[in-house]
């Protein structure tokens, strides 16, 4: 049989090619997806590990021992000092000890205003030790330096060009003012990857940070002809004798892989939830499978028929079917591998040449290599299992009966008659309801995504069980309806459900990936227009500036002014701009701020927050009473009424009109004056176009700061919120989007097979046909035809159950959070039902191909033979 079966795949090697496709882009998938564990893994390393470049041991304090409290001293933070960097440099076992740590302080740059007055702008600063001795660190001067002693320090080349500095600059550092000695190459290191990266040598770190000056670890290169083994067991010892005690001496690598495990919290949710999607795409697959082996047996029943007559048993037909099945697996399999492999190679090559994205580092495991192997073989095997029982089910007369062995007639009225008992149709149809019902409850009466998404998987499973059931009357259904007067219609239609359980097979798997696609299309856009919504309602004003941004005591801060107000709304997007001035404190939620009632309406999304005269306005958890003291500019303290908005955290604001009636007077400012600690300062309030995206504004927000000379992170307001939350939802859905597409490539490849298969089954009846005049156009408008309403039934099928899984996960996820708002996608749900269509007809190429080129008389003869 073994014989037989490597025999059947030579000979019919075309029967096979698109179900060997199908596996293979499932297997890639997966294969891909393990892959991006270690690559994750390894790129981490790479990039954690560039401050331990060029050590050998890395001293650490032993954070285990703080936590389970079996330190020597718990009064002492696990960190390390300067006691440990002199005890090592003390020691002839070390060459060269490097401090490694990052400390957050403050970065001024002066900038010049439109009237040429200086104004000082505040960037967080990252602190970092620059080394100390040569062939150790992450420092790579591009230009210039490195730094050396209290008065200098080393930037990013591509912060220099933001903040517009070069070699010879003065800055700010916390309270030291430094020049700038050289430009270096940003930073693989994650940890560096918020504010600006400053080098600095060791007396400068000493003289910002004073008293605060700590180190997370100290790399340490090994004096000539030191083992590692020897310096960690002399080193440990004289430790504990000077009495530093529960310290740790590792390897870098050993520090790297510690840093690895707790900067992906000892599980990768990533590989996870790409597992999730692969186990998707092989599910669709092993449908595809399945159906393919059916067909390719019913093909085979003169075959198998003649085998059993000349003496194969049961067993041995069932055993050569399914070793077809596990050749084909283990080629296909293999195949799979090597294309997930180079598709990830490919992957990383391309990563390094983004910026920021060198450090990126391919790394294969033997687990990525064997489990998809494994995984698409057995799947393969289990697939072909009920077409390999059906095959022991032909008897020696099936060989005396006709070819085609498709059968004609289905009644759809029972259940049976689809491959499935009434008991069995009834038992499926209530874990349905049951599954839908939970569904609907959790989602809509009691928000509970954890219990609704296990909820969805039994629904679905339903959906999917019971799809011989409704598929093959829903494209009868549509055959019917979209006409059947001319004869490639009419036989189309015929065609379409003659192979009932084929027919629910190949439309299960695509309807399966088009429910998927469209359920996190309409969640994440639904989800989206909900936090949209809520954002709104909470943050009111599009964009909010607020003067200086100090991080240090030290530091001085700019008013903002008029002036300032009216530069904003020259940016492109800006439609009006206000300067909320402060004009009074309360207890409960600090500043006051006003504006004249013109301007509110202008610059606040609602115009019913702008507050009646006489009160003021504010949030419900900002201010909870009706009524709250004010102590006015002026130095006097009156009692207000509060009105409360809809954001429940509103600072609380007035109209510049009332605060005048009260007798608060406004800080007078200039834009060259400066503000204390404690001063009370004024804040700009903007609303911008209502079409404005992501890119648009982070233009936006980039031209507010170079206009007004502000820091990045002193720019909020709901725009900013709604394009952080957008853009994030955007980048998921694309992700995901492109995900699930595999899954309905390999749908899409298991209609090609399906037709492709169903030709060559019905090789004497369309020959038949061609002989009885139907031309090849009216044959490639049947086969087109009877694709179209296969894709058309799955497109219009998944659709629906998309769009309602999708409504029932965003309330399941948003329910408790806000009103949930009916955004649906139309325009990108069409586009999905339309690709869906074309994939269908795309499917229909191949066969259509072959069918017009068989001759009548070819086809009886290769029928007959």
């Amino acid at each position: 049989m073994q014989t037989i079966a490597l025999s059947t795949l030579r000979a019919y090697w075309r029967r096979y090619v698109a179900v060997a496709l199908a596996i293979t882009v499932g297997v890639a998938f997966l294969a891909a997806t393990l892959m991006v564990q270690s690559i994750t893994r390894a790129s981490l390393g790479a990039s954690l590990g560039e401050s331990y470049r060029g050590s050998a041991l890395v001293l650490e304090r032993d954070a285990a021992a703080y936590q389970d409290g079996s330190a020597a001293d718990m009064s002492e933070p696990p960190i390390l000092n300067d006691s440990h960097l002199q005890f090592l440099e003390g020691t002839s076992l070390i060459s060269a000890a490097q401090p490694v740590g990052l400390t957050g302080t403050t970065l001024l740059v002066e900038r010049s205003g439109e009237n040429g007055d200086a104004k000082p702008v505040a960037e967080s600063a990252m602190l970092t030790i620059a080394p100390t001795a040569a062939g150790i660190g992450a420092l790579s001067v591009l230009e210039g330096k490195a730094p050396v002693g209290a008065s200098q320090a080393a930037i990013p080349r591509s912060q220099a060009e933001r903040l517009e500095l070069g070699v010879g600059d003065t800055i700010n550092v916390g309270a030291q003012a430094v020049t700038i000695s050289g430009l270096s190459a940003d930073s693989n290191n994650p940890t560096n990857t918020f504010g600006v990266q400053v080098w600095a040598d060791l007396p400068l770190v000493r003289s910002i940070m004073k008293n605060d000056l700590r180190y997370d670890a100290i790399a340490l290169k090994l004096a000539p002809g030191v083992s590692i083994a020897q310096a960690e067991s002399e080193l440990s010892q004289a430790a504990t004798s000077q009495g530093l005690t529960d310290l740790t001496f590792k390897t870098p690598d050993e520090v790297v892989n510690d840093q690895v495990a707790s900067f992906t919290g000892e599980s990768d949710v990533l590989t996870t939830v790409l597992l999730i999607f692969a186990g998707v795409a092989l599910f669709v697959m092993t449908l595809v499978v399945s159906n393919t082996f059916a067909v390719i047996v019913a093909q085979r029943t003169r075959e198998l028929g003649l085998l059993r007559t000349l003496g194969a048993d049961q067993r041995q037909i069932r055993r050569m079917v399914r070793v077809e099945a596990v050749l084909l697996g283990i080629v296909a399999s293999v195949l799979g591998v090597v294309l997930g492999v180079a598709v990830m190679a490919g992957l990383v090559a391309w990563a390094k040449t983004l910026p920021g994205a060198i450090f990126t580092t391919f790394s294969l495991t033997p687990t990525a290599l064997l489990v998809p192997l494994v995984v698409g073989t057995l799947l393969t095997l289990i697939a072909a299992s009920a077409p390999a029982r059906r095959a022991t089910q032909v008897t020696p007369l099936e060989a005396l009966r006709p070819q085609d062995v498709a059968t004609t007639d289905q009644d759809f009225g029972h259940a049976s008659t689809l491959g499935m008992s009434k008991g069995l149709f009834i038992w499926w149809l209530l874990v349905f309801l049951a599954g839908t019902g939970a569904l609907v409850t959790f989602s809509v009466f009691s928000p509970n995504l954890i219990i609704a998404f296990f909820a969805g998987v039994v629904s679905l499973t339903g959906v999917v069980v019971l799809a011989p059931t409704y598929i093959p009357r829903t494209v009868a259904a549509l055959g019917k309806l979209t006409g059947t007067r001319t004869a490639p219609a009419k036989l189309a239609a015929l065609n379409a459900v003659r192979q009932p359980l084929r027919t629910s097979a190949t439309g299960t798997a695509l309807v399966i990936g088009v429910s998927l696609v469209t359920m996190f299309l309409t969640g994440g856009t639904v989800a989206k227009a909900t936090l949209d919504g809520a954002v709104a309602t909470q943050y009111p004003v599009d964009f909010t500036v607020s003067s200086g941004g100090s991080f240090d005591s030290q530091a001085t801060s700019t008013p903002l002014t008029a002036a300032d107000a009216d530069r904003l709304k020259t940016i492109s997007g800006i439609e009006a701009a206000a300067l909320m001035q402060p004009v009074g404190v309360t207890d409960e939620s600090g500043e006051v701020l006003a504006a004249s009632a013109a301007d509110l309406r202008a610059v606040l999304n609602d115009p019913a927050m702008v507050p009646p005269e006489g009160s003021i306005i504010a949030g419900k958890e900002a201010i909870p009473a009706d009524s709250v003291q004010v102590e006015l500019t002026s130095g006097k303290t009156i009692t207000v009424p509060v009105v409360h908005a809809g954001a429940d955290y509103f600072q609380p604001i007035v109209t510049l009109e009332t605060a005048q009636s009260w007798g608060a007077v406004s800080p007078a400012t200039s834009s060259g004056a400066s503000a204390d600690e404690d001063a009370m300062l004024p804040t700009l309030y903007a609303r911008g176009s209502s079409d404005l995206d992501s890119t648009t504004l982070n233009q936006i927000r980039d031209d507010i700061s170079s206009t007004l000379g502000v820091a990045p992170m002193n720019i909020g307001g709901a725009a900013m919120m709604r394009a952080s939350v957008g853009g994030f939802i955007d980048i998921l859905l694309m992700i995901v989007s492109g995900l699930l597409a595999v899954s309905i490539l390999i749908a899409v490849i298991g209609v090609s097979n399906t037709l492709s298969l169903s030709i060559i089954e019905r090789s004497q009846e369309n020959s038949l046909l061609r002989a009885l005049g139907l031309t090849t156009s009216q044959l490639r408008a049947m086969i087109s035809r009877e694709a179209l309403l296969v894709s058309l039934t799955a497109a219009i099928l998944g659709t629906v159950l998309g769009v309602g899984y999708g409504l029932a996960g965003a309330q399941a996820a948003m329910g408790n959070f806000a009103p949930l708002v009916l955004d649906l996608p139309w325009i990108t749900l069409g586009v999905v039902l339309v690709c869906a269509i074309l994939a269908g007809l795309i499917a229909a190429i191949v066969p259509i191909r072959r069918a017009v080129q068989l001759s009548p008389v070819a086809g009886m003869r290769e029928a007959v033979a």
